[in-house]
């Protein structure tokens, strides 16, 4: 009876404590929506306890699941490229979760927004992804990692894209094109110029990149006269990780790049850095370039917030190839890549301190706000440092112009630069880019440079104290505000419309009316509307049309080589766009028309002004028109073929020509109508294939293929036949070998071939015409050449490497 009763018992108490375990197991069930009730495929759930931590991917549908757990306290975290939701749990039975996320502006776009064209809006653009760059990344600087994209045509001082490198974008020069980093500018603020230079390899750290063609939305900065290129960096890494690239290539070029990051964690934090050394002999005579670079990357993430802190910082020592390979050497082999820089001390044993030696270091804090699901608030404040100069070997100078004596001697002398441009900008948003929206926002901005030079050794010997003799600093502030608003005028029609008003004040050491050094200040007011409409015919096809004005002030040469009498006005851009696209599942298209109307466009014309110095004048009208045509085609299983095409026209109406006369000291005034603007090609194009050989879970292996043609163009505004470059095609290959392995992450192995058919050509060059009755300067002088009778011209080339290699090894842990 005992043993039955006990039986009993322990079969009740067996049952009671089964039911209480189970009990005790329980599941979260959960998924993320946006604020139209649409899933956040692929998310990233953690779930976090005492002594728990789990972490899955979302289905397609933003699902997921975490069982098997114990009644307590956890946090639930949600990652989106959104944002991150957490909400806390007391669990004590299972239960079902929905979190809402918005969709109006990923993290890693957070303060270039505002910046940015969408994909539906009616700017003519083009992005490329941050893969996309490293895929092709072997050390060139920016530009050349840009090629291929329409109407783009690169330049390199040292001929293979390693040193000073410059790009055009429809004949655009770099000065009128507004370059941001995160939304704030990069351009110097005094000569308008990009020094991509400065940013080596910026490219492993770029999220992505946002090329505009024509005019685009309004933003701080230089005012974009024809093109726009803003780099994000503002991504960062989920995961923990651990990168490394090696490169070696053709003329001594060599390159390693290490970088990691913490991933996120605790779901707020993360640290993402990168520090990279480039360093080339060149193909250009002593063109070496030795870079260093540096990016740091701190981030805050909160469920309604985000902060982060950017440093970046580029060194480059790049010996001077920017006088470019005189006429009479450029068509020989044995002198093509003769370098002139450093030789007033003697062809054989040229000065070989010769150097541009600039340190640029960046400091961005933005701050992220959402406010609700649909007004998104950002703010940021950036300063940058800037100091260096570039040593010069000058022969038979007299001492007295540089402040030291009466004598005539040999010196080396450094031109300095030290300046701090810092500001804050701030927007906000209301509403999403893919409905209506309106954004409103502003910036202000200040620039303050000092510019002196040194002397520091004569043929006496070098000097203790480094001798000042010139010194002079300037000031310019910058203010924005602006507003833009998309009104939907149908579900498929709809406007845009982007104001912006600038206030320009600029304040320097320069000649006043009667040549007399003296501190100057220049104001500026600027009104630039824009007016856009975009219409989605199909889901395939849409149309859209864009028109604004943009107004731009003057440089400072313009200004500290001119008097108040002589001063050039600010230009102006009215630029109209239309565009149609299509996208199919394997085939995608754009046509795009463009006019591009200048007044006052700033040009040089040989004139020599009230203080004898050659400056830039307005020329009336002048215009750019063409059609831009581009494709991707991806129909055929493995390979994807695409390219562009653009013919146009580049004129200015009226132009007068200044000669000098080394004879009589006058200049001479040639006539021209008509003329073809420098360096604008009335044709350019790229074809680019790529195809994957074999493609696994593993590993794949790619080929590709590029070619660009850049037509006829000139390096004046005179459409001399003496001033032409001619046209070249070049192509390019390469192979890339991609697998995954237990070890690593990824691991790539990549080799280019640049200029694979051996091509000789030139990308830039410059000209300068004078006539002389009583000197035939040809004997003397390598750059100069004979055009007709006593009309002569001193011309410089800068021709391009020919076939030649680079190759990559990277892994990532």
């Amino acid at each position: 009876m005992n043993c039955v009763l006990f039986l009993r018992s322990f079969m009740v108490f067996t049952i009671i404590f089964c039911c209480q375990s189970a009990r005790a197991q329980y599941y979260i069930l959960g998924r993320g929506l946006d604020d139209y009730e649409v899933p956040h495929a692929f998310a990233t759930a953690e779930l976090r306890g005492e002594g728990i931590f789990k972490q899955q991917t979302c289905t397609e549908l933003g699902v997921f699941r975490f069982e098997d757990l114990k009644s307590g306290s956890y946090e639930l975290v949600y990652i989106t490229p959104y944002g991150i939701r957490r909400k806390k749990i007391e669990l004590r039975g299972s239960i079902d979760v929905t979190l809402h996320i918005s969709r109006n502006i990923a993290i890693d776009e957070i303060s270039v927004v505002a910046k940015r064209a969408g994909d539906n809006e009616p700017v003519t653009h083009q992005n490329i992804s941050g893969e996309v760059l490293k895929s092709k990344n072997a050390g060139q600087d920016m530009p050349y990692l840009l090629e291929g994209t329409p109407s783009l045509i690169v330049t390199s001082d040292a001929g293979h894209g390693i040193g000073y490198t410059g790009l055009r974008i429809r004949g655009t020069d770099p000065t009128r094109i507004n370059v941001t980093l995160n939304g704030i500018p990069v351009n110097d603020a005094e000569s308008h110029n990009v020094f991509w230079v400065d940013l080596p390899d910026i490219a492993s750290s770029t999220t992505n990149v946002q090329i505009q063609r024509g005019i685009g939305w309004s933003q701080a900065g230089v005012g974009d006269l024809g093109g726009g290129i803003h780099l994000n960096t503002l991504a960062f890494h989920y995961e923990p990780y651990l990168g490394a690239e090696l490169g070696a290539g053709s003329f001594n070029t060599q390159r390693v790049s290490l970088s990691g990051g913490s991933g996120l964690i605790k779901g707020r934090f993360t640290f993402d850095g990168r520090g990279s050394y480039i360093r080339s002999d060149g193909f250009i005579d002593r063109a070496e370039s030795e870079l260093f670079s540096g990016y740091a990357s701190l981030g805050y993430h909160h469920d309604m917030s985000n902060v982060r802190f950017i440093y970046a910082i580029g060194d480059e020592l790049t010996y001077q190839s920017w006088n470019g390979v005189p006429e009479q050497y450029v068509f020989t082999d044995d002198r093509r890549t003769f370098n002139t820089a450093g030789i007033e001390k003697g062809i054989l044993t040229p000065h070989d301190n010769e150097v541009d030696d600039y340190r640029q270091t960046y400091y961005q804090l933005h701050y992220d706000q959402t406010i609700t699901p649909f007004a998104r608030w950002t703010n940021a404040v950036h300063y940058t440092k800037g100091k260096g100069f570039f040593e010069q070997y000058k022969a038979d100078q007299q001492l007295a112009d540089y402040g030291l004596d009466s004598l005539t001697s040999d010196l080396v002398r450094q031109r300095w630069l030290d300046n701090d441009f810092y500001g804050f900008i701030s927007t906000l948003q209301i509403g999403s880019p893919s409905a209506r929206y309106l954004v409103l926002g502003g910036g202000w901005n200040r620039y303050e440079g000092d510019h002196f030079g040194n002397v520091i050794s004569t043929e006496q010997g070098e000097l203790f104290t480094p001798h000042n003799y010139y010194f002079n600093s300037s000031d310019k502030r910058d203010w924005n505000i602006f507003g833009r608003t998309n009104i939907k005028i149908t579900d498929a029609f709809n406007s845009t419309v982007d104001l912006q008003a600038r206030w320009v004040r600029y304040t320097f050491e320069g000649p006043g009316a009667n040549g007399a050094l003296t501190d100057q200040e220049v104001k500026h007011r600027f009104f630039n509307p824009k007016f856009g409409l975009h219409y989605t015919l199909s889901d395939a096809w849409t149309i859209y049309g864009l028109t604004g004005l943009m107004n731009k002030e003057p440089n400072r040469d313009d200004y500290v080589e001119s008097t108040p009498l002589s001063r050039p006005s600010s230009e102006q851009l009215w630029d109209n766009e239309l565009g149609i696209k299509y996208g199919g599942k394997n085939f995608a298209a754009e046509i795009v028309g463009y006019y591009m109307s200048y007044k006052d466009q700033l040009v040089l014309s040989g004139r020599l002004n009230d203080v004898g110095a050659y400056t830039r004048v307005n020329v009336d009208q002048s215009y750019r028109t063409g059609i831009e045509t581009t494709f991707s085609n991806s129909s055929v299983t493995d390979l994807i073929f695409s390219g562009s095409l653009t013919l146009s026209q580049n004129r200015i109406k009226q132009y007068d020509e200044y000669i000098d006369n080394w004879d009589t000291g006058m200049q001479e005034i040639i006539h021209h109508e008509n003329t073809q603007i420098a360096f604008s090609p009335n044709i350019s194009g790229n074809l680019q294939a790529a195809y994957t050989l074999f493609s696994k879970s593993t590993h794949n292996f790619t080929f590709q293929l590029t070619g660009k043609y850049v037509g006829e163009q000139n390096v004046d505004n005179t459409s001399n036949p003496a001033s032409l470059l001619d046209e070249y095609f070049v192509m390019d290959g390469g192979i890339t070998w991609k697998w995954k392995t237990l070890w690593a992450k990824d691991f790539r192995l990549s080799l280019f071939v640049k200029n694979i058919f051996d091509h000789q050509y030139e990308s830039n060059g410059w000209i300068y015409r004078f006539r002389s009755a009583g000197y035939d300067p040809t004997p003397d002088d390598p750059y100069a050449a004979r055009e007709d009778g006593n009309l002569y011209h001193l011309k410089g080339y800068f021709p391009q490497a020919g076939i030649h290699l680079f190759a990559t090894a990277a892994v990532t842990f």
